[in-house]
C-alpha cells in the first residue's frame, strides 16, 4: 500500500505545503516560558530540515573527545548546562487532507539534535532524543478536521549528548526530511531489502574483530536441516566457509579478480582453513618483531572433525 504524506519541510510529497515554518530561538533553556503556545508574529522562517549553525543562529563547534561545554560547566552526567544550551521552538498549521479520515497518521522525524519535545493542538505527544535517528509518533488522537497545529521544541543539549562524543562538528536542528503520513489501520507489510555489490565485495563468511580477521578454536558448520560437522583445533586456527570454488578464488593474485562477478557459486560449502604464525601471512600497515618471524613454507597442525546434529537450524556457529 503507498502511503500518502504531507510535509513539515522540504520532502519529495503528495500535498506540497510551504517548506518553512515559524521558528523562535532561546540562547539558553530557563529563558523558556510556556512549553507551545507562543505568540509566533515575530518569529523568523527556518527550513525543515534546516541546521541552525549554517542559517544564522550560532556557531559550528568542532570537538572531539572533550564536551564544548567544558569551559562554562563542570561535566555532571546526566546533567547539561543551562546557558547556550540553544532552544528552537517550532509552529506549523497544516490541513489533514479529507481521505485520510478513518486512517491512522503519523509524525516522522528523520533526525533532530539533540532531542524534542512534540506537541498536536496544544496536548503534548512525546518525546525523543537520538540525534542520529528518526523518530515516529502515531498522532492519530490528538488531530482534529481541518487546521492542526504542530508544535516542537528542539534543546542544544541534553543527556544523550553525552553519548555522542565523537570526533565531529557540533551542528543543531533538524537534519532530516519531516512529514505526516497515513495508512489503513490494519494492513500488510511485505520488506524486503535489495543491496548492490560494491568493489569491496568477497564472497564468503570469516570471523571477525574490530574489522579484522581473528582465529578461533572451534566452527560448528551445518546444513540449515541441522546436520553438519564441527571442527575443533588445539590451538588457533582462522577459517572461512564460502559457497565458491577455492579454485576459482585463486585463479588470480589480483584483488580485483576475487571481487568480480565472474567469480561463480557452486551447489556446495567449502570450509576452507588456514594455520598462520606471526610473520607469515599479509601485515599491512606493520612490521612484526623479528623474534616472531618464522621462514615462509607449510606448516602442520591438528583438528578435529565431529559430526553434529543440532537442536534447530542453524548455518554457522563459530567460538
Amino acid at each position: 500500500m503507498q502511503k500518502k504524506v504531507v510535509a513539515l519541510g522540504i520532502a519529495a510529497v503528495m500535498l506540497t505545503i510551504p517548506c518553512s515554518v515559524e521558528v523562535q530561538k532561546k540562547s539558553n533553556v530557563a529563558g523558556l516560558h510556556d512549553a507551545w503556545d507562543y505568540q509566533d508574529k515575530t518569529w523568523d522562517k527556518m527550513p525543515v530540515p534546516g541546521i541552525w549553525e549554517v542559517n544564522g543562529y550560532g556557531d559550528p563547534v568542532y570537538s572531539n573527545i572533550r564536551y564544548v561545554w567544558e569551559n562554562q560547566f563542570n561535566t555532571d552526567p546526566p546533567h547539561v548546562p543551562l546557558e547556550n544550551n540553544h532552544v528552537g521552538s517550532y509552529r506549523k498549521e497544516i490541513d489533514i487532507p479529507v481521505e485520510w479520515k478513518g486512517k491512522e497518521i503519523f509524525a516522522h522525524f528523520g533526525s533532530v539534535t539533540s532531542n524534542m519535545y512534540l506537541w498536536i493542538n496544544g496536548q503534548f505527544v512525546g518525546y525523543s532524543e537520538d540525534s542520529k535517528l528518526e523518530a515516529e509518533f502515531n498522532i492519530t488522537q490528538y488531530l482534529k478536521p481541518g487546521k492542526n497545529l504542530i508544535a516542537f521544541q528542539v534543546f542544544r543539549w541534553c543527556d544523550g549528548t553525552y553519548l555522542e562524543d565523537q570526533d565531529f562538528f557540533r551542528l543543531s536542528s533538524v537534519g532530516r526530511d519531516c512529514y505526516l503520513y497515513a495508512r489503513n489501520k490494519k494492513y500488510i507489510r511485505d520488506i524486503r531489502i535489495t543491496t548492490d555489490l560494491d568493489e569491496q565485495f568477497y564472497p564468503y563468511i570469516r570471523p571477525q574483530e574490530t574489522g579484522t580477521k581473528t582465529d578461533i578454536r572451534r566452527w560448528v558448520q551445518a546444513h540449515i536441516s541441522g546436520y553438519g560437522l564441527q571442527f575443533i583445533g588445539e590451538t588457533p586456527f582462522s577459517a572461512s566457509a564460502l559457497h565458491y570454488s577455492i579454485e576459482s578464488l585463486d585463479d588470480g593474485w589480483t584483488k580485483k579478480q576475487r571481487h568480480s562477478e565472474l567469480v561463480k557459486k557452486v551447489d556446495y560449502t567449502n570450509f576452507r582453513i588456514d594455520k598462520k604464525q606471526m610473520g607469515v601471512w599479509h601485515n599491512p600497515g606493520g612490521f612484526v618483531a623479528e623474534q616472531y618471524r618464522i621462514p615462509y613454507g607449510d606448516y602442520e597442525f591438528t583438528f578435529i572433525i565431529y559430526p553434529v546434529q543440532l537442536c534447530m537450524p542453524v548455518k554457522t556457529f563459530i567460538t
